[in-house]
């Protein structure tokens, strides 16, 4: 019997890894792939090199800012709520940005971004 309390356990233990590893790997990949697709925002969006700086620093300025803040909502009100309202906020936010109109309305999600980030 403790042989399987121990191996559930364990797995428990390996699915937070995965799942917290998996949180992370998103927002490294979400700071990192913008960079490749400024040429396309341009062409779609339009605007110049100030609007795709913001585009970029709206996520990193938010995120930096908003990092220890988080790590104290996280004490409050408990590490995996704040971990799963950032992944979901994260996503909805991703899943807009696909679609947004003009390069004001992207630079507004990526700051919100930058919010699940650093709640993630």
């Amino acid at each position: 019997m403790q042989i399987q309390a121990k191996q559930a356990g364990k797995l428990s233990k390996m699915l937070l890894l995965i799942g917290l590893s998996l949180g992370y790997f998103m927002v490294l990949l979400d700071t990192t792939v913008v960079s490749v697709a400024l040429p396309a925002i341009r062409a779609d969006l339009g605007g110049g090199i100030a609007g795709l700086q913001w585009v970029v620093n709206a996520y990193t300025i938010v995120f930096a800012g908003l990092l220890l803040s988080m790590g104290a909502f996280a004490d409050k009100l408990g590490a995996k709520r704040v971990y799963i309202g950032g992944l979901g906020l994260f996503l909805a936010a991703s899943a807009f940005s696909a679609f947004v109109p003009s390069l004001g309305a992207l630079i507004g999600l990526r700051a919100i971004l930058g919010i699940g980030g650093a709640a993630l």
